[in-house]
């Protein structure tokens, strides 16, 4: 399972779980506060209208006015009930307001760090798919160029070991060659000691061929019978300069010998 597919299947958790709970409760609360309001605008009209006619009465001891007065008690326990009830139901409901803000934020956060997760494993993906596609197209030239690069470092080396400044001057002349000159656009689709020998002719040196014969290109060229390539004998299509002996394969032996048992009969 890669990284995209963790990431999809977090996105199905329920990550709101919780919320709608905490929603509904919170409009409950609305709702007793929206009625504890109206009970306490009820209780403070008959409190007022009891307490006047407990007024009106003058005195406790007039007939009534004993039950106007425990009315109006009454009445005012009851509105500060009502009060009381409606001032925790106003905290209760700041309090859940506030966790419920901090739930949807981390919530936020969460589905954005998962967006940014899931971003970065796209990314990624297709920054490996692309590494792959142009391995696959430009691999094998690369990796030719790196033997030719590598083989002519090691011409100018060989003809210049007391001089390296040289040799670095002729390394950056067989740069801008291979990155400009239009003989050497195909160098990638070419045989190493094809491209090796078009460079040195330009530049006017002689390699030693017999400095490659232990390169693994050397010992492919010699194998396959690459036409030209100085480590196939001339009888192969080679130029036969430095012949490589390669098992099974006729007249083909190392500095243009034949193998053991390939001479002419009675040899």
């Amino acid at each position: 399972m890669n990284a995209v597919t963790d990431i999809a299947g977090q996105d199905a958790e329920p990550l709101d779980e919780g919320v709608e709970g905490a929603r509904a409760r919170l409009r409950a609360l609305g709702r007793a506060s929206a009625v504890g309001l109206i009970l306490l605008d009820v209780v403070e009209t008959l409190a007022l209208k009891t307490a006047q006619a407990a007024a009106d009465e003058g005195a406790i001891g007039k007939a009534g006015g004993l039950t106007a007065v425990a009315a109006a008690k009454d009445l005012s326990l009851a509105y500060a009930k009502v009060s009381r009830s409606i001032r925790q139901s106003v905290m209760l409901e700041d309090k859940l307001e506030t966790a419920l803000r901090d739930r949807v934020s981390g919530l936020e956060d969460a589905r954005r760090a998962r967006a940014l997760k899931r971003a970065e494993a796209e990314a990624a993906r297709a920054a490996a798919d692309a590494k792959a596609e142009f391995q696959r197209v430009h691999g094998p030239r690369l990796a030719r160029e790196a033997l030719v690069i590598e083989a002519m470092e090691q011409v100018t080396y060989s003809l210049h070991r007391e001089d390296l400044e040289a040799a670095g001057a002729l390394d950056r002349e067989v740069a801008e060659l291979l990155e400009e000159g239009a003989d050497y656009a195909d160098y990638g689709d070419r045989p190493v000691s094809e491209t090796v020998k078009r460079l040195c002719k330009a530049l006017v040196l002689d390699p030693d061929w017999e400095d490659f014969d232990q390169e693994d290109w050397a010992k492919e060229e010699a194998k396959a019978g690459v036409a030209g390539s100085p480590y196939v004998s001339m009888e192969r299509g080679g130029s036969g300069e430095c012949v490589l002996a390669v098992r099974g394969l006729q007249g083909v032996g190392l500095a243009g010998v034949a193998p053991p048992g390939t001479g002419p009969p009675g040899a």
